[in-house]
């Protein structure tokens, strides 16, 4: 029968486990952003450099509008991280309170 010291390394551990995919998918939702805004940068290059002002305007809306879309996946996914350490860190504490 596992003893209460037992239960808090097996929830030390699973927390870790949950802490780590956690940080995992927020680094590479920081890095796809990263690799997004680079790729829309190179396409646009020249044409941001040989273009007349109409077209420049037109390529700053839509760098505009990707940031835009980049805060709000962004802000997506921060909600989604919140909802889940707001999920499991009352039910880590529970178990915690149970041991001692």
């Amino acid at each position: 029968m596992p003893t209460g010291k037992n239960w808090l390394y097996f929830i030390y551990v699973n927390t870790g486990f949950i802490l780590y995919t956690v940080a995992t998918y927020y680094l590479s939702s920081i890095k796809e952003i990263k690799d997004n805004v680079k790729q829309k940068l190179e396409e646009n290059y020249e044409l941001l450099l040989y273009s007349n002002v109409e077209d420049k305007k037109q390529l700053l809306n839509e760098l505009e509008e990707t940031a835009k879309q980049i805060e709000t996946k962004t802000d997506d996914k921060i909600e989604d991280l919140e909802l889940e350490l707001d999920l499991v860190l009352p039910l880590f504490l529970l178990a915690f309170e149970f041991f001692l």
